[in-house]
């Protein structure tokens, strides 16, 4: 082959005789390297199936993410008791948080600049913190077990509302309309959202 036959024609190798090229070089430089592929592939495939969450940085416990939204002492501790109690019956991981008993959810999207930015599927558009979230999560939970008397459940909604900065009757009405909306889409009908 010439000088410009060579030029112009282009070559291509496989990534194996690539690697292959690597190793010998690099075994040149210091020959007590040694690759071996078994042993390497296997340890990957060891710390890929441990792996089941991404770590996403340092996560507080639930009950802790709640419990700083009840300021101790101004808080009834029967009431607070409740409230933790039904935010560790939650399913939290670093990127969602669901509640076995309804199909509302909460997700995180990023880290902002304040911190991490979640969503709640029944509050499109307002980004909260994960501290928001949970509480929402724990309002659903409470109108589902209905295991309070009245003036219990009321005061831990407003003061788990009062943490979204939204009016407990309008956090009320949209989880209303997203459990509506749930139920029609499970049966063929269709509810206007919004």
């Amino acid at each position: 082959m010439t000088i410009e036959a060579e030029r112009t024609t282009p070559s291509s190798i496989s990534i194996r005789q690539a690697f292959r090229e690597l190793d010998s070089y690099l075994t040149e430089q210091n020959p007590a390297y040694h690759y071996d592929d078994a042993d390497d592939l296997a340890e990957l495939k060891r710390r890929i199936s441990a792996a089941t969450e991404p770590y996403l940085g340092n996560q507080r416990q639930t009950a802790d993410c709640i419990d700083i939204a009840l300021t101790p002492g101004i808080v009834d501790p029967h009431v607070r008791a409740l409230i933790i109690a039904y935010a560790e019956s939650l399913d939290v991981t670093a990127l969602r948080i669901t509640n076995p008993s309804s199909a509302l959810f909460a997700a995180r999207l990023a880290d902002g600049i304040h911190g991490q930015r979640w969503i709640l599927s029944w509050l499109p558009g307002k980004f909260l913190t994960r501290e928001q979230v949970i509480s929402a999560m724990v309002l659903d939970q409470i109108l589902i077990d209905h295991e309070l008397d009245s003036t219990t459940m009321l005061q831990a909604m407003r003061l788990l509302a009062a943490t979204l900065d939204l009016p407990l009757e309008d956090i009320l009405a949209r989880i209303s309309m997203a459990k509506k909306h749930a139920t029609n889409m499970d049966t063929g009908g269709w509810v206007a959202y919004g």
